[in-house]
């Protein structure tokens, strides 16, 4: 889709001040600023957490994966340098992100593109996309804040086989900043499948769903996944406790159900 360039740069940082409407942002046909040089760096970095937040917990991993590292399938590396519909500049990927990106127009994962949906499926407004703009933006650029760094060693631990050293990481984490965890519930559950199915290392991925269903013992779901990694590394016993405790909390669980008939019939 072409639209006239929004100016990002005074525009947005007076707009986050408070200093002038929202609607101020439509302002077009003008000579733009980059928006991280208008900007003090404790702000910038502090947008980028925001924005890793809204990352990790919202709709984007569904393409790009837990810290944008891609997902092989549907949603391209947001790691690498390597931009498919901007420069990779802070304009153009919050253009991108604002008006998202036809299935007809996507350059990534032919030959079954996965459109790019504007705000990237979320109901969320300016402000929260500036943020997104700038946790993408800070993946290939910086800054890089504490919370973040933390957030690439899991993940780097994890790469190295590392579950065990991972999942210590979160708990310390989630006991350093309970109002603020490194990673939701959904992004460490789709980590845990990342490594349990798309790399078949259920050793690995076993400690990410132990921490799971210790940070959130009220989700059922988090308990049919760690029996789903005991099933994968052979253990019965552990799995039919895991999937009855699913049960107890959702009766529904229709995939626990069968599961339970099928270990209980071996």
């Amino acid at each position: 889709m072409k639209v006239k360039q929004v100016v990002l740069g005074t525009i947005a940082a007076l707009l986050f001040t408070g200093a002038i409407p929202a609607s101020a942002q439509q302002t077009d046909d003008a000579a733009a600023v980059s928006f991280p040089d208008t900007v003090s760096a404790a702000r910038l970095s502090a947008l980028v957490e925001q924005g890793s937040s809204l990352f990790n917990g919202g709709t984007c991993l569904f393409c790009h994966a837990v810290g944008g590292r891609g997902d092989g399938q549907r949603g391209p590396d947001l790691t690498d340098g390597e931009w498919l519909h901007s420069m990779g500049d802070f304009e153009g990927i919050t253009e991108t992100i604002r008006w998202g990106v036809k299935r007809s127009e996507m350059k990534a994962m032919t030959p079954r593109p996965h459109q790019m949906n504007p705000n990237g499926g979320m109901s969320i407004g300016f402000p929260e996309v500036m943020a997104l703009t700038a946790y993408v933006w800070s993946r290939t650029n910086g800054p890089t804040p504490e919370a973040v760094a933390r957030q690439d060693e899991v993940l780097s631990l994890l790469a190295d086989g590392d579950g065990r050293g991972a999942a210590d990481l979160l708990r310390a984490d989630t006991r350093e900043r309970p109002d603020s965890p490194m990673f939701s519930e959904r992004a460490v559950n789709m980590l845990g499948y990342e490594y349990l199915e798309r790399w078949v290392e259920p050793q690995t991925a076993l400690p990410l769903f132990v921490f799971n269903a210790e940070a959130h013992p009220e989700s059922w779901n988090v308990w049919d996944s760690l029996a789903e990694a005991y099933v994968a590394l052979g253990e019965t016993t552990k799995a039919i406790e895991n999937y009855e405790k699913s049960l107890a909390l959702n009766p529904r669980n229709r995939g626990a159900t069968e599961a339970l008939e099928r270990l209980r019939s071996q």
